[in-house]
């Protein structure tokens, strides 16, 4: 036993869930599971009943979780006793829905370990929410995924240019090696929010599926789990990229290329008149480093 293995369960305990559990924790949802699984086979019980729907605590697990909150509050009083944690700014990040099921969540990971900062808070939020918190200044960074994006009061970085697929359930039409874009259009594809888009905010792609197809269906909602529900039991379809596909349950969902769809790509982006502090430029300069080219 250990303490990220305590930290895991009392994560998943909180939210109910395994997913938005290693998004908070900066792990992968296997990982998650994986350590939770060994506690349990090492003390010999079950903690989680898990389905497809929801997870809950057995009357074993509410027991454990109370214990083990106790051991984590006793090694965060001795950390702040006897610790030597370097006390730094917090960085408040907008992330996009399927953040939990990328690799940005491990980068985060990385960049939280190398550049000390002491605390990443997260919200989740589509484009025009995004750039919402961060005009307002209630953010200090927001990653975006669409295919471009400009705007002057920005500086924007690209860190990762993808393909574009159609996630569908397993099983469900289209069976076939690769979609257009025209193809897509005609099948009930999640979209977001089209009421809330304002002007200059839309990609080109979104422009495509928001304007003029019946099919597209208004999801009012940023939870990637919603989403996926949806779609893992036929109500519908939704745009992803590789990288979101591959850590997707892969005897439920199916990924489809479509040929003709402009490349996603994953942007950072902050206000030119941002933060001056270390921590701020710390977090900077690790995205810098990793990114495939600047823009601003």
């Amino acid at each position: 036993m250990d303490l990220n293995q305590l930290r895991c369960v009392c994560e998943v305990a909180e939210t109910g869930s395994f997913s938005r559990a290693s998004e908070n924790l900066f792990l992968s949802q296997p990982s998650v599971s994986r350590q939770i699984r060994a506690l349990e086979k090492e003390y010999e019980l079950t903690i989680f009943i898990r389905d497809t729907h929801k997870v809950t605590l057995t009357a074993e697990g509410r027991r454990f979780v109370r214990f083990a909150k106790a051991v984590l509050d006793s090694a965060d009083l001795l950390e702040e006793e006897f610790g030597t944690k370097k006390k730094s700014l917090e960085l408040r990040l907008v992330v996009f829905p399927f953040y939990g099921f990328s690799s940005l969540r491990q980068t985060l990971y990385s960049c939280l370990q190398e550049t000390h900062a002491g605390t990443i808070n997260l919200v989740k939020a589509d484009t025009d929410q995004a750039l919402a918190l961060l005009g307002a200044r209630k953010a200090d960074f927001a990653f975006v995924k669409v295919d471009s994006i400009e705007d002057n009061n920005l500086n924007i970085l690209e860190i990762q240019r993808e393909k574009l697929f159609l996630l569908k359930r397993r099983g469900d039409p289209p069976e076939t090696e690769r979609v257009t874009l025209e193809q897509v259009a005609a099948l009930p594809v999640h979209i977001g929010y089209p009421d809330e888009r304002k002007e200059g905010h839309d990609s080109k792609l979104a422009e495509y599926f928001r304007h003029g197809k019946k099919s597209a269906l208004s999801l009012n909602t940023s939870d990637a789990d919603v989403i996926l529900d949806m779609v893992g039991s036929g109500q519908g379809y939704v745009l992803v990229t590789e990288d979101i596909l591959e850590n997707l349950d892969q005897d439920l969902f199916a990924g489809i290329p479509i040929v003709d769809a402009p490349d996603l790509v994953t942007f950072l982006l902050w206000n030119k008149s941002g933060g001056t502090g270390r921590t701020y430029r710390d977090f900077i300069r690790y995205m810098e480093r990793i990114s495939f080219g600047q823009q601003g």
